[in-house]
């Protein structure tokens, strides 16, 4: 049973999934596999096509032994498990015994709000300046406490879409949307090249919020200001 709030270590079963249609499968696989490896015992009594038949009886064996496996596998696979220790957070409400599950469908969270990631947008004179491992200061909108992170991506692409609301302007962020595409696409008017930023703090980061970051460049120093597309900052979270 999971809820907002319920804790979740690592290792431990948050959600156990069921697929019949794969369950089904494998029981077959096995059951064939089983039965082939009978055959394949037996054939060693005739004295003529003997060889043949165990060579084709050991193939066939093994075959559905393989898809029995991967079956499993799958199976396996419907056990989420959370990889840290966490809160979870956005928990389906419609989530019960029984209900169907889409394999896309978002069931809940797990948040580690202690390790977060920036998502800055800055621009292509500014991007040309920046690299990976780089130090980078963020202050959040709420928060006296300055956060001390590193550059862990840079694209080498404009960003098509907004990774957040509040960037846009109609949101209230700094951003201007393209004027041509409809809003809810957030496409930004200008050209803007997407910034991660990782870290990790004492002190819990408990929502997204919009931020200012200091980058450390390095052709020239940025020291003298702050990049004023620093876009919003985002717990390090990992869904399932």
């Amino acid at each position: 049973d999971i809820h907002n709030g319920s804790a979740a270590t690592p290792e431990a079963v948050l959600v156990e999934l069921d697929a019949p249609s794969q369950g089904e499968e494998r029981d077959k696989a096995l059951a064939l596999s089983a039965a082939y490896a009978r055959s394949a015992r037996s054939a060693l009594g005739f004295t003529e096509d003997g060889a043949a038949r165990l060579a084709v009886a050991e193939q066939l064996a093994s075959r559905y032994d393989a898809e029995r496996h991967a079956r499993e596998a799958e199976l396996q696979r419907l056990r989420i498990m959370a990889t840290r220790n966490g809160a979870m957070r956005d928990v389906d409400p419609q989530l019960q015994p029984g209900t169907w599950v889409g394999p896309s469908q978002l069931i809940a969270m797990v948040v580690d709000g202690r390790r977060w990631r920036v998502e800055a947008l800055v621009t292509e004179r500014d991007r040309l300046r920046l690299a990976t491992g780089g130090h980078a200061v963020v202050i959040a909108r709420g928060r006296t406490q300055k956060l001390e992170g590193t550059v862990v991506a840079i694209d080498n692409s404009a960003v098509t879409r907004l990774p957040h609301l509040l960037l846009a302007q109609e949101h209230g962020g700094p951003v201007p949307l393209n004027p041509t595409a409809p809003k809810k696409d957030l496409r930004p008017a200008d050209a803007w090249f997407r910034v991660l930023v990782e870290g990790e703090t004492d002190m819990p980061v408990m929502a997204v919020r919009e931020v200012r970051v200091h980058f450390e460049g390095t052709r020239q120093s940025l020291a003298v200001s702050w990049i004023d597309s620093a876009l919003s900052v985002l717990i390090q979270q990992s869904g399932f």
